[in-house]
Order: C-alpha cells, then structure tokens, then sequence
C-alpha cells in the first residue's frame, strides 16, 4: 500500500469515526436514542450500569473481531482495529467537550441518523468499519451480495431497538431509533453503492466490431457482444452491452451515432457495477 493511500485512509477514517461519535454524544445519546450496532447497544448497556460507552463499545467489539479477522481478511480487520479503538476514545473525549442537543427528539433522530450513515459510508468506502454489526454486514455482503450493507445493517439492529426501549423504559425511544437506523442505513447505501452505480446500455447495431473499438478507446470501457435476430425485420443483428457511468452516455452516444446512425440504443438504470472488465 502507498503511502499516500495510507494517509487518505487515516485522515478520511478519522473524519468518519469523528462524524459517527459526534452523532451519538451530541444528537442521539442525551436523547436517549441508540444509533443502533454495538455502539447503540453499549449506550444503552451504559444507561443501566453506568460504564463508560467507549469502554463498553470496545468490550462488545472483542469477540466479532476476532470472527472478522477469519471471515473478512487481515487487512480489513487491521482497519476495523484501529477504527474501533479511535471510536472508543472519541466517544469518551466528545462527551466530555462537545456540546448536546435536547430540544427536539425528531431534529435529533434525523441529524444523528444522517450524521451517523455520512459517517459510516466514508469508513466503508475506506475498507474499514467500527466492528460489530458492521463486521456482520461485510461478511453477508461477502457471501450475499445482492443484500446491501445498509439493508443487513438494518435488520441485525432490530435487536438493538428492542435492547434500548427496554434499557430506556420508552417505547418512543424505539420508534426515534427505528428512524434513526433507517435514515442511517439509506445514506450508507446511497454513498457506498452509489459511487458504483451507473448506466446499462444497449446498443442494437449491425457494426458492431467499429463501435466495440471506439468504446474501448475513447471512454476504456468493455462491451459484451451478442448475437441477435430482428423480430420485425427479421435480419441478423448484434446486440452491445456496455455499462458506463452517467457522464459516459453523451459521450457513448455521440460514438454510435456516429458509426451507424441506424442503430438503436436502450438505457436503463444500474444499481451496481461489479466485477472486471471482459
């Protein structure tokens, strides 16, 4: 790894982990409101014995560390390690300085769970996470990729919602975390898997080999070429699969027009882009 690769890590997982403790000391915990993983569950487990929640997150984080480290890959859970530690601290350091926000439980609910979801997105696109359900929702995004980070994040916090209306005697307390999780679990799916969305086009062409090398050497993107049969017409044709970004499609479009001003173009939208070029 270079090290300029490894200073944008650090300096980026600093501000992420920054943004996540800043939600939880400022927004979410003196509203009793669990921001939902194992730093929602050690706030609410700290609302009942009175432990520091940055002692009580590093506790919880030991044993899915070590999965992690098996499942998911030494890099990986090096990362996790060093975000987890400097979570523990900045939790315990931000309740001491920063100030807090009790006016409105709803402002509170929404400002943490969009300051938690930018804060998790940032460490998830670093290779990193704050361990615990994090280290769940990268071992299922793993082995199941069509479930989303944010979406399995969702569901393994369930339980904490049920942990923090019980540990806080408010069934409010549940429903400001459920929204809390939600917005959470949008903005990391919306940042982490947004940077790989795009554009699935088609191209309906009888010149496909001109087409393929233009693709190829003005925008450096692969195309899958297929066979295919006119069904009005009933001609031999090809069809090109190309997956580009947005800002590729103008760009795509004026190549094909160019070539064959006959050909015929489907564009649709591609939640993810994954895999190498072919």
């Amino acid at each position: 790894m270079k090290i300029k690769e490894i200073i944008t890590d650090i300096i980026l997982i600093t501000v992420g982990t920054g943004l996540y403790a800043a939600a939880l000391t400022v927004f979410l915990s003196p509203n009793e409101i669990s921001p939902g993983g194992v730093a929602g569950l050690a706030a609410a487990i700290s609302h009942l014995i009175n432990i520091p929640t940055g002692i009580l997150t590093l506790i919880l984080n030991i044993p899915l560390l070590a999965i992690g480290f098996f499942k998911v890959g030494k890099k990986f859970m090096i990362k996790t390690l060093m975000t987890t530690l400097l979570l523990s601290v900045m939790i315990d350091v931000f309740t001491l300085f920063m100030p807090t926000y009790t006016s409105d439980k709803i402002l509170s609910a929404l400002y943490g769970g969009a300051l938690s979801g930018i804060g998790f997105a940032i460490i998830f696109m670093r290779g990193s996470s704050t361990g615990g359900t994090d280290i769940i929702a990268k071992i299922v995004s793993l082995t199941k990729p069509q479930f989303s980070m944010g979406r399995v994040i969702l569901i393994s916090d369930a339980v904490v919602i049920v942990t923090a209306a019980l540990s806080y005697r408010n069934i409010d307390t549940a429903l400001y975390t459920f929204l809390t999780i939600l917005i959470m679990s949008f903005l990391i799916d919306y940042f982490v898997y947004g940077a790989d969305s795009g554009k699935l086009v088609m191209i309906v062409t009888k010149k496909p080999q001109e087409i393929k090398k233009q693709i190829i050497s003005q925008i450096r993107r692969g195309a899958t070429q297929i066979a295919a049969k006119g069904a009005y017409s009933d001609s031999d044709t090809f069809v090109l699969l190309c997956a580009v970004r947005l800002n590729e499609v103008a760009p795509l479009d004026k190549i094909v027009k160019s070539i064959d001003e006959n050909a015929f173009l489907i564009i649709t939208n591609a939640s993810q882009i994954l895999g190498l070029r072919r």
